[in-house]
């Protein structure tokens, strides 16, 4: 009776310390971030990765939008793929904006920078001269990896009101550091990326 007696009171005694263990823990904290306020500092660019010379028969506006992404990045966890199909959504760290119209701002950021010549607007489907660029964008992928990278895949199409060119993008960037505000850095690095890619084809095109 006495050996049941203390082996129920060790038990109670080992439950309550784990309870007041959990109770002292600290729950995780939300994090947000932010990519249009990333818009609104661009990345540093060389004069290698921006056209340098503008022509004379580039678009003097271009208008950007609608930008879509993929069905999994549309919700405002950030997203990490763990294999070859599986994600993980994180629960804590999120997106401070709607992912498409975050990437839109960043792209007209950083359209604008590299072409001055150009007047970049958000397409607002509003009438516009019918000789004006426009800008569409598909994102198939814009996450963090595992293998400490970050993917920003899909394809965009330009048209001029004479034709429209698609054009598939598929860019990746090495993580130094661990946590999700680098990964969210990189992930907006690779949009510089793409706007350099995009802005070379406009100029190239006319």
């Amino acid at each position: 009776m006495r050996r049941n007696l203390i082996l129920n009171l060790t038990t109670t005694s080992l439950a309550l310390t784990l309870l007041a263990s959990c109770a002292s823990t600290p729950p995780a904290k939300d994090e947000y971030f932010s990519l249009v306020l990333a818009a609104n500092a661009p990345t540093q660019q060389t004069a290698s990765d921006s056209p340098s010379v503008v022509s004379e028969s580039q678009p003097r506006v271009l208008l950007i939008g609608p930008v879509s992404v993929a069905s999994f990045l549309e919700q405002p966890g950030i997203t990490l793929q763990t294999g070859s199909n599986q994600i993980h959504i994180a629960s804590h760290n999120f997106w401070a904006e709607p992912l498409p119209q975050a990437i839109g701002i960043v792209l007209l950021q950083d359209i604008a920078a590299t072409n001055p010549a150009l007047s970049v607007e958000t397409d607002s489907g509003r009438w516009s001269r019918p000789e004006n660029c426009r800008l569409r964008a598909e994102f198939d992928s814009f996450h963090l990896t595992s293998n400490s990278t970050a993917v920003t895949s899909g394809r965009y199409w330009l048209s001029n009101g004479r034709k429209a060119d698609m054009f598939e993008f598929n860019v990746s960037r090495s993580l130094t550091q661990d946590g999700y505000a680098h990964g969210v850095d990189v992930l907006r690095q690779t949009l510089t990326d793409l706007a350099n890619t995009i802005s070379a084809e406009i100029s190239t095109s006319g």
